[in-house]
């Protein structure tokens, strides 16, 4: 994937991300990654009278809001219904026995789990009931009951083995031959009932076959076997009571007082009637939790289906490698190709050298910040400064300066591979020798600005560019770049099957110096004594106003670091105001309770982390260095006890707060 060295300052997606003009935006999200969260709509932003506001030209604007649109839909659609948060979607119709049915996919879930269980119900009870059958013949009691009871047993015996062979193919498990198996085995035991006694536990057996059997899918059998329970059970207490039936019960029906004996006879109906509800119960709770999981994995599909078609747009609203309007005209040295990129403040072209061939990135301002003379004049103080900065790790500075027409552009090396917003959408975190490698560079990009008396002060995924040695573009190119594929990302160029995956070692590079801090509306950045930098990666003394240096720069190298090592940003909220008190006030979760890293990597983050700056490191190097020694077990003793007392001071905050919200 091709990129321009100085990418849009505010793609359409990490717009969310950033601080407008002091409002939150309309979406929240993790800044590394665009994952939108629903907020409620911002208001309107009051614009000074006579204030110039362009957009796009052309149908790049039209679809640009069909674009956000169909993000926003995201959001909308997925307003749920029930605990998931899902919509539940429209009924798939009833099954066989008038329940609400689950969809296909959840109810042959359930039919599958009802044969193994049902299989292995009916194993059970055949060692149970042949080890009941040999204690039989140890006991005493009327030799005639007994001589039923055992038939009944095992002709249950016969066919509960029967049935294990047979329902092993699911095709054999129909209906009507679980309806036969259900009430032939309940007809021919029950009499166990009669001879132990209708006031026995016997009947507590039963109540236990009620409620598995009503766990299944169909409602009629579950009914049936209750019934059956129920009615045998007064028959083989009221004949022997009334003397229809001689009484040849173990415990004699007359062993008890009538009442006390038509009591626990309720007792035993309710127990029944009980274990039916009771299954009934679990089964639709089982069924309607398949169903919701169901739901909420065809919603997952349908925001990927969706997100997938609102990236496609974004991509024809951008007009990647598409003429523009400066397409031909030359700028200086280096004549103007097809579109690379845009955001809020200018467009990216493709160029090349007049002189020397050479492929760049040029970068023009949109004509509504043209006009406005403060962001033309800070445009090209900050071109100067970055121009200055010379090193490996931050992206070089060919040509800056004003056309004859009076645009002002800023001509820059153009860079092949992916940032690390792009990259951390595909793999969520990185591996501690990567982010090893990643502070090494980057802080020695930091260093050389601090030298050039430069503070970037908006590091964050999306300015942190990972190339490569080997793949820089060096020659002329006509029309569309042989290196730059059909489709594009914001202004980045290229398959995501292939991204990053360029031979050589991996070189990361800042982009944007100077440029981020722009002020205008539509950008990324605020400055003028306004909030600068993105909520998410900014240092304190960023979020109050105070005096910022290149370890300001630093603590967001940091924080960056954290996000691409633990998979989550230091310092989550649902908005940018949750987000600053975070920031301020709080201290993020030490990295290895989040994922499997050394512990001495905690006292690495604590100091880097640091809310004054005067308690971080120093440099980059310094970070990298102990970030290093951590990995390999030998971080300094000084280091790990200045850890130490800042995560002492992370606790005793955190201890303090969890006893605020206690006693409120």
């Amino acid at each position: 994937m091709v990129t321009p060295a100085l990418a849009p300052e505010l793609p359409l997606a990490e717009a969310a991300a950033t601080i407008v003009d002091g409002q939150a935006s309309s979406h929240d999200l993790d800044p590394a990654t665009d994952k939108h969260t629903p907020l409620p709509p911002r208001p309107p932003v009051r614009r000074p009278a006579g204030e110039i506001v362009g957009e796009p030209a052309g149908e790049t604007a039209h679809t640009k809001d069909k674009s956000a649109d169909k993000i926003r839909k995201l959001d909308i659609r997925s307003s749920h219904a029930d605990s998931l948060g899902v919509d539940r979607g429209p009924s798939q119709g009833l099954n066989n026995d008038g329940e609400n049915g689950a969809s296909s996919l959840a109810k042959a879930a359930l039919d599958r789990q009802e044969v193994r269980r049902a299989r292995y119900f009916l194993a059970i009870n055949v060692g149970i009931m042949a080890i009941v059958s040999g204690m039989l013949l140890t006991v005493g009691g009327d030799p005639m009951a007994k001589t039923i009871t055992l038939g009944g047993l095992w002709s249950t015996v016969v066919v509960f083995t029967w049935a294990v062979r047979h329902f092993g193919n699911r095709s054999q498990y129909t209906p009507r031959r679980i309806l036969a198996v259900t009430c032939f085995s309940l007809i021919a035991t029950y009499p166990s009932v009669y001879f132990w006694g209708p006031a026995s536990p016997a009947p507590v057996i039963f109540a236990v076959c009620i409620a598995f059997i009503s766990q299944g899918t169909h409602l009629s059998l579950a009914l049936t076997a209750y019934l059956l329970c129920a009615i045998s059970q007064i028959t083989v207490a009221l004949l022997p009571l009334f003397g229809v039936i001689p009484d040849r019960s173990v415990i004699a029906v007359g062993s008890l007082g009538v009442r006390e004996f038509l009591v626990l006879q309720v007792i035993i109906q309710s127990m029944y009637g009980t274990a039916f509800a009771a299954g009934r119960f679990h089964r639709n709770s089982i069924q309607q939790a398949m169903q919701r999981l169901e739901n909420a994995v065809r919603e997952v599909a349908r925001r990927d289906a969706l997100l997938q078609e609102a990236h496609r747009d974004l991509d024809q609203a951008q007009r990647i490698g598409a003429p523009g309007r400066f397409s031909g005209q030359r700028m200086g040295s280096y004549r103007l190709q097809n579109i690379l990129g845009q955001g809020g403040m200018g467009e990216v072209y493709e160029a090349y050298s007049t002189e020397s061939g050479r492929v760049a990135a040029v970068k023009l301002l949109h004509h509504h910040a043209f006009v406005q003379k403060h962001s033309v004049a800070r445009f090209l103080r900050e071109a100067e400064n970055a121009a200055r900065i010379d090193t490996a790790n931050v992206v070089k500075v060919y040509e800056h300066g004003c056309s004859p027409e009076g645009f002002p552009y800023l001509t820059m090396e153009r860079l092949v591979g992916e940032d690390l917003a792009q990259i951390l959408r595909r793999q969520n975190r990185l591996p501690l020798s990567e982010v090893y490698n990643l502070i090494q560079q980057i802080g020695s990009g930091i260093e050389a600005a601090r030298t050039a008396g430069i503070v970037h002060r908006d590091i964050k995924p999306q300015n942190l560019f990972a190339t490569t040695a080997t793949t820089n573009a060096t020659t002329k190119t006509t029309g569309r770049s042989k290196s730059t594929p059909k489709n594009s990302d914001s202004g980045n160029s290229g398959d995501s099957r292939d991204r990053g995956r360029d031979k050589g070692p991996r070189v990361w590079k800042i982009l944007d110096f100077g440029i981020s801090t722009m002020a205008y509306r539509g950008a990324g950045t605020l400055t003028q004594g306004r909030l600068l930098g993105t909520p998410g990666y900014m240092a304190p003394e960023q979020a109050t106003g105070a005096a910022v240096d290149h370890r300001t720069d630093l603590f967001s190298l940091a924080a960056v670091a954290y996000r691409a090592l633990t998979g989550q940003p230091p310092f989550p909220g649902r908005d940018v105001a949750a987000i600053l008190y975070r920031l301020v006030h709080e201290h993020p979760e030490p990295p290895s309770n989040l994922v499997q890293i050394p512990d001495d990597v905690d006292y690495v983050f604590a100091i880097a982390l640091a809310k004054r700056s005067e308690d971080r490191f120093d440099s980059g190097d310094q970070m990298a260095q102990a970030l290093k020694q951590a990995l390999h077990g030998n971080l300094a003793s000084a280091i790990r006890a200045r850890g130490s007392a800042l995560l002492s001071i992370a606790a005793h905050d955190l201890g303090k707060s969890a006893y605020a919200e206690a006693a409120q």
